[in-house]
């Protein structure tokens, strides 16, 4: 089990420890990191996200409805909870609460899922994986960029900069048609949402149109955990409370609530141990790029990614023992 852990989850750290040294290198500046996040959450990321739903069958999304019902609760109860207490009790920015909810809620299903899963499970792993991400692409990836537009936009008619930490009290009224336009206009939101339609709707694109688009897609993985540890060698990694908190939310509290869920409610394995060891994944690693790309909480992001993902070698382990 620990070998197989190691064989999924190095590569991940290994790539960002790349992008860490080649900052610290100056090889790399925040200035290209930005470049190269802009790459592919307009291009690699959406093409690879519409790639991997549009060869989701509609059937292995149907049939499932307890994992369906699981992942849905788990991801979007945690992200909702999160999301209003970092607004309401600690009164920081939509846009910052969005990312820590981020961070606490969605598993990183696209990049360290299918090894880890795939091992376990074998070709039954792509269930969990399609449900989990399709589940991402509906809601928390949606919620959470059209909060960060709204925070974004809320800035600048306030006339505040974007510092990355900050407290929303811009009195400003932000202009909601115009907010929700411009997040469902980003490729990471739409891309996703018209191949789930498609799926749906039975609608199939040839095998070499999906082999082209997935081209650039395959990049992704790649250049954004490079990105995410120039990311990180730039806003240094700080482990605060916070962090702490929520790298323990994503690695423990999430498996384990859904865990004490499903066991109450009289579900074995294999649906069981699915379900569990898909939310104990660790943070996905989008979270830093969406902060550099939109200049909100990039330490905290960045910090949590570097965590959750150093961590879930042992929180991992944990959940699948």
């Amino acid at each position: 089990m620990f070998e197989t852990l190691v064989v999924a989850l190095l590569p991940s750290v290994i790539t960002v420890i790349l992008g860490f040294v080649a900052a610290k290198r100056h090889d790399f500046v925040a200035a290209d990191a930005s470049v190269l996040i802009k790459m592919v959450m307009h291009y690699a990321l959406p093409l690879a996200l519409f790639v991997g739903t549009i060869r989701t069958t509609r059937v292995s999304l149907l049939d499932d409805v307890p994992l369906l019902i699981g992942l849905f609760v788990a991801m979007v109860a945690l992200y909702v909870v999160v999301l209003f207490t970092g607004r309401l009790v600690f009164h920081a920015s939509w846009g910052a609460s969005a990312l820590a909810a981020l961070a606490a809620s969605a598993p990183n299903f696209a990049y360290i899922g299918p090894p880890v899963l795939g091992s376990l499970y074998g070709p039954a792993s792509s269930v969990p994986i399609a449900v989990g991400n399709t589940l991402l692409v509906l809601t928390l990836f949606p919620a959470t960029v059209v909060l960060l537009t709204l925070d974004t936009q809320t800035r600048a008619t306030a006339g505040e900069p974007g510092d990355g930490q900050a407290h929303g009290t811009g009195s400003a009224t932000p202009n909601i048609p115009s907010i929700l336009g411009h997040a469902f206009a980003q490729p990471i939101v739409w891309m996703p949402l018209l191949a789930l339609a498609m799926v749906m709707l039975g609608v199939q694109i040839p095998p070499p149109a999906a082999a082209t688009l997935d081209l650039l897609g395959q990049s992704a993985t790649g250049v954004a955990l490079f990105s995410a540890g120039i990311v990180i060698a730039a806003y240094q990694v700080k482990i605060t409370r916070v962090v702490v908190t929520l790298a323990l939310l994503k690695n423990i509290g999430q498996p384990a609530l859904l865990m004490l869920a499903l066991l109450s409610l009289g579900y074995t394995n294999p649906l069981l141990g699915e379900a569990v060891v898909t939310t104990a994944l660790p943070a996905i690693v989008s979270i830093a790029l969406l902060g550099v790309q939109y200049g909100v909480a990039q330490s905290l992001t960045a910090s949590t990614l570097f965590l959750s993902l150093i961590g879930s070698l042992a929180t991992l382990s944990l959940f699948i023992a």
